[in-house]
């Protein structure tokens, strides 16, 4: 049993760089050979514009799922239920054909569109037969958002759902930066209260 334990436990060695210089640049060459790339939030009273800006540049580069994690929020329960946000993008079904380990994982999920009065790329009815096809009995929630922001409404479900995290496509980079953050993506960068996975 001690040798199994001392096994595992160099499986699991962690490796730590000190890197000088610029902190986006530094993490996207970091990640380029890692799996998942995990990220703290700032607290909610910390400058927003710095880390939207901080987030946009990453995010506008970066090919490696990131994990946004709040900065008051503790690991990640990956067996609670899963949020998918879906928009029919290319980015969303990015987003969930990369995330689909830690879905396997989750004890329900849920994928969640919200009516915004525009057509789709891709309807969600296909992303749910993309994860049965994996052997994920997902559930769909077309929701609206009159009432309330898209995010605002993400946010909520999630929490209704008791979800343990939240699955997001991230933006190319051919987008600008106000076409990125105008709307869903950058409020989810600023105050989904669980984490949430960013994929490119």
């Amino acid at each position: 049993m001690q040798t199994k334990r001392a096994v595992r436990q160099r499986e699991c060695k962690l490796d730590f760089n000190h890197i000088e210089g610029d902190p986006v640049t530094a993490i996207i060459r970091e990640s380029s050979l890692r799996d998942i790339a995990i990220l703290g939030r700032p607290p909610g009273n910390s400058d927003k514009n710095r880390s939207t800006t901080f987030f946009g540049d990453l995010l506008s580069h970066i090919r490696t799922p990131t994990l946004l994690q709040p900065h008051d929020f503790i690991g990640i329960n990956l067996t609670h239920p899963a949020i998918i946000c879906w928009n029919g993008s290319i980015e969303a079904a990015n987003a969930l054909r990369s995330s689909l380990p830690f879905i396997k994982i989750a004890s329900e999920v849920h994928i969640v569109s919200i009516d915004e009065d525009k057509g789709t790329e891709i309807p969600p009815d296909a992303a749910c037969k993309y994860l049965a096809s994996h052997g994920v009995n997902a559930q769909l929630k077309l929701l609206s958002s009159r009432s309330s922001h898209p995010s605002d409404t993400l946010i909520s479900t999630a929490q209704n759902l008791q979800a343990g995290f939240m699955v997001a496509g991230a933006f190319g980079r051919s987008r600008t930066h106000e076409y990125i953050f105008g709307g869903v993506t950058r409020n989810l960068l600023r105050s989904c209260p669980l984490p949430l996975l960013l994929v490119p």
